[in-house]
């Protein structure tokens, strides 16, 4: 397998990123996280599902709806839905579902907004239908904007139930396969405002359908983007906005590493050795001996972006590796493996 300096660059987002997740308030309710949520599971048959196939619905456990204020929101929702991964194989990911207080009565189409938050994380914890409950200010203020144009609001975990932090292809694949389940089934604008699931089947299937991506989110707004053609040819999207997009790999590596954002180069490793297991132990044969005895590179594994900013603030994350950065074989390419 060979990943290339291109896929790598994508994972490594910069200061950006922390304005998007930056400040942590009280919760909106207890609920689980998705590690510890059976909820968060797919059934054997995964396989027979068509991608973008809703598999289950929930009322949003954090009550997220009347946190947003119901002058914006009058439900939300989060929806599991079939996926595929970068190898093609059936996985899954779930969306938030915002419905909007009141739709303009002069749309004749229902407007979807999917919007991507950058979360930036290789732990599944970090994932926004969860984390959405601690970070208001933060992200509220754009979902209310979009609600109260009367739009639907689509916030998906596009990572996926392995946090593969910046694998761009499985990320654009989740968010197509978002926008499919809330617009191409039986929830219909009519239904998703009703009490609860089974819907009755969609009174319309006209969208009008945008993503919207910045930083850490533009990663998989990108792929969506450029994937649709291919992977979801039966999407019409109305509109894309993204910002804050990476540039090429070994200036950005260079730029993050030893600054405040050294946490990034860590994350976007272990984002890539969830998806790849050649990926993981070419990185872990690569570390130091004082490295691996420290746990100091494996402890980002579970990190949040928040909770890995200052263990790695300022650190030379290539010092964690047989010969550093002059070697720099573990970012730059080796053997079969280039990250």
């Amino acid at each position: 397998m060979h990943l290339s300096s291109s896929i790598l660059s994508t994972t490594l987002c910069l200061a950006a990123s922390v304005s998007a997740l930056a400040q942590k308030q009280s919760r909106a309710s207890p609920g689980l996280p998705p590690s510890l949520d059976p909820w968060y599971t797919a059934p054997d048959n995964l396989f027979s599902y068509p991608a973008g196939s809703i598999i289950k619905v929930r009322p949003d456990p954090l009550n997220l709806y009347a946190a947003i204020g119901t002058n914006a929101t009058s439900a939300s929702y989060n929806i599991l839905y079939r996926t595929s991964d970068s190898n093609q194989m059936p996985s899954f990911a779930v969306t938030t579902l915002f419905v909007p207080a009141f739709r303009s009565s002069k749309k004749k189409n229902s407007a979807l907004l999917s919007y991507q938050i950058p979360y930036n994380s290789p732990s599944v914890d970090a994932s926004p239908s969860w984390t959405l409950g601690s970070q208001y200010s933060s992200t509220f203020g754009d979902i209310t904007a979009a609600l109260q144009q009367g739009w639907y609001v689509s916030v998906t975990d596009f990572e996926g139930p392995n946090a593969t932090f910046a694998v761009g292809v499985a990320e654009g694949h989740a968010v197509l396969d978002g926008v499919r389940a809330v617009t191409q089934s039986p929830l219909s604008p009519a239904s998703l405002s009703a009490a609860a699931p089974p819907p009755p089947p969609p009174l319309t299937n006209k969208w009008s359908i945008s993503m919207w991506g910045y930083s850490g989110g533009s990663i998989a707004t990108e792929f969506a983007a450029e994937l649709q053609s291919s992977y979801a040819p039966d999407i019409a999207i109305a509109g894309v906005a993204i910002g804050g997009l990476t540039t090429p790999l070994l200036n950005v590596v260079d730029s993050v590493n030893e600054s405040p954002y050294a946490c990034l180069i860590v994350l976007g490793l272990w984002g890539y050795a969830n998806t790849y297991p050649v990926v993981e132990s070419y990185l872990l044969s690569r570390l130091t001996p004082e490295v691996q005895a420290s746990g100091n590179f494996t402890m980002g594994r579970n990190m949040s972006f928040e909770e890995a900013v200052e263990p790695y603030y300022d650190v030379d994350v290539y010092s964690y590796f047989i010969g550093g950065g002059n070697g720099r074989t573990w970012a730059a390419g080796h053997a079969d493996v280039c990250v």
